[in-house]
């Protein structure tokens, strides 16, 4: 990618030099940079700008005064994407910066995503990219970095898959020193045992089913098993889409019991309980005759339990599905963000984009036709799949769900899991601790957990024993709520508590009030518990940090962290694989859900 040089801005029309650095941040860390300037800066040293919100500045000239402008992924996306908006041309297009600085820049690891082509188009004189995770699931995610850089010969896909992602499906040898001399020549790294930052204490906790937790996950495992045996003998052209659909739901309910019992399953889970056998709990060909279409509910279903399980990846290219903006008005909320075919394959827009006109051009809703992805005959319909119906689906999902929050007064809730007896013994050690400070801030914890209708019933148990004093993060929140629920939990001794989701409190947050961490599930991507670790155990920490990890003794959550584990060594030896062909990636990822039910 060429970066525009000071002098050849004269060629273009419309755009000036200026003196600006443009921090692109994710819209939770927003907040914090503010914070931070506000503490490490003297006042009016700098002078900065928060663009963002409806009331932004549309004056170029304005933005181009400032020497720091702030603003987030969704916003550069929103401005860059105008076509005929009232606002008319965004100023971003309008200035040649000096710097660009990408905040959690792993966030553009997907090069297609919209998000990503909008920063690509920005000009500036220099350009920073900050990350501790630059690789997450893949090598290819470097590319992105590289190409943003503008780091020739490396910033071109061909080339970079040429010099380096050949090399490595080959398994040339050399590759691994080539790969590092390349990223030593454009990174500054500051690990930390070589900065001063107290050291962590990783503690994984094996915990025991009392008799009745295990009769209940016993009952489901058993279901998933004879699930697993009837998928193995289907015709796999046949079942591929509803195979990933039924190994991914029975996924979710053994993690979701696993976690917190029935209190977390749906009603439709819930019922199966009662009395019903394992078989006739099993229905694989639900919803496949030739009349059946996708149903709307079920897509969307689908679609979560894709991005749950982190497999939210395209049928066709694996891309990326691209999760809903966060910025109010940043994104078309009725854009498609996927398509969800009656045999369960979920495709990205541009890969559907050729098959749609096949699709619409049927005139009878009960004709069929070939799926190009895994060869089964499915009816003539599909679902798509935009941010506004992901967020009424998730919505309807939690108030369907509320009852955990009602349940102790209808006689439905049984009291705490085993697992978050064994969180409230450790908040009483810490309380009991901050006790004997004397005088020093107290000793405060940050649970995260994966789910916040899990966060739900974790409230109701501290409330019971009376610990009042917590807050909370989650994505239902808006900014404004975020920022007072952060600015509680890091000024007022009092809130020793802070309950998050990994994706609202996983991310460029600084948390450094606290000293305790605990992950309440393990995650299929560890990039997201490291990162989430990191909000605790990073620069401006005082205390020795002590993490815990919860896990359920001969439950399907041993597996999952063992595969992350797996996932977390590839990571760090820089050898992830190169991008496979799609039969080899959904043969792989068949192979990994597979094993978590053996």
């Amino acid at each position: 990618m060429k970066i525009p040089e000071p002098d050849l801005v004269r060629s273009l029309p419309g755009i000036r030099n200026c003196k600006t650095t443009l921090l692109v941040v994710p819209l939770s860390t927003v907040n914090n940079w503010v914070m931070q300037i506000k503490e490490h800066l003297k006042a009016n040293s700098i002078s900065y700008y928060v663009f963002h919100g409806s009331s932004r500045t549309n004056d170029a000239d304005e933005l181009s005064g400032y020497d720091l402008v702030i603003t987030t992924y969704s916003i550069v996306l929103s401005e860059l994407s105008r076509r005929g908006s009232k606002r008319g041309v965004s100023p971003l297009t309008k200035m040649n910066l000096f710097r660009i600085v990408l905040d959690e820049a792993h966030t553009i690891r997907e090069q297609s995503a919209a998000q990503t082509q909008a920063i690509f188009k920005l000009n500036s004189q220099r350009r920073w990219s900050v990350t501790g995770t630059p690789i997450q699931n893949r090598l290819e995610d470097l590319l992105s970095v590289t190409k943003f850089l503008g780091l020739f010969p490396y910033d071109d896909r061909a080339r970079f898959g040429m010099y380096i992602l050949s090399r490595f499906k080959t398994g040339d040898a050399t590759v691994l020193t080539s790969l590092r001399v390349l990223v030593d020549s454009f990174t500054l790294r500051r690990v930390k045992d070589k900065i001063d930052i107290p050291p962590r204490h990783d503690k994984i906790i094996t915990l025991e089913f009392s008799e009745k937790e295990k009769q209940l996950h016993e009952f489901f495992r058993k279901e998933s098993n004879v699930m697993m045996r009837v998928i193995a003998g289907e015709d796999k052209t046949k079942m591929k889409g509803r195979m990933y659909h039924h190994i991914l739901k029975a996924m979710m309910i053994l993690r979701q019991i696993s976690a917190h019992g029935k209190e977390l399953l749906d009603s439709d889970d819930r019922q199966r309980i009662k009395g019903i056998s394992v078989q006739d709990a099993i229905d694989l060909e639900e919803g496949t005759g030739e009349s059946a279409g996708v149903i709307d509910r079920k897509a969307y279903e689908m679609f979560n339990l894709m991005q749950e399980s982190s497999a939210d990846a395209c049928a066709v290219c694996g891309k990326r599905l691209e999760e809903p903006g966060s910025d109010t008005g940043v994104t078309d909320q009725k854009a498609p963000m996927a398509v969800v075919l009656p045999c369960f394959d979920v495709l990205c827009p541009d890969c559907f984009s050729g098959w749609k006109q096949a699709f619409d051009g049927q005139v009878e809703p009960t004709n069929t036709m070939k799926c190009q992805v895994c060869d089964g005959w499915i009816p003539v319909s599909y679902s798509t799949i935009t941010a506004e119906g992901l967020q009424a689906y998730l919505t309807e999902h939690e108030q369907a769900k509320q009852s955990r929050r009602q349940s102790k007064t209808l006689g439905e809730y049984e009291g705490p899991h085993t697992k978050t007896k064994a969180l409230l013994a450790h908040l009483t050690e810490s309380a009991e601790e901050s006790k004997r400070l004397n005088g020093e801030p107290p000793v405060k914890s940050v649970v995260f957990s994966a789910w916040t209708s899990h966060l739900d019933l974790i409230e109701i148990a501290l409330k019971d024993q009376g610990m009042t004093g917590y807050t909370r993060l989650d994505g239902t929140m808006s900014l404004a709520a975020r920022n007072r629920a952060l600015e509680d939990f890091q000024a007022n001794n009092n809130t020793t508590i802070l309950l998050a989701t990994i994706g609202a409190g996983g991310v460029g947050l600084n948390l450094t009030s606290a000293s305790k961490v605990y992950i309440m599930e393990p995650q299929y991507n560890p990039a997201a518990v490291a990162q989430a670790i990191d909000r605790v155990h990073r620069l401006g920490q005082t205390r020795e940090v002590t993490t815990v990890q919860f896990i359920m003794k001969g439950s399907i959550e041993e597996k999952i962290f063992e595969l992350a584990k797996k996932k977390q060594q590839l990571a760090d030896m820089s050898m992830n694989r190169g991008k496979l062909d799609k039969k080899e990636v959904q043969e792989q990822r068949m192979r990994e859900y597979r094993s978590l039910f053996k």
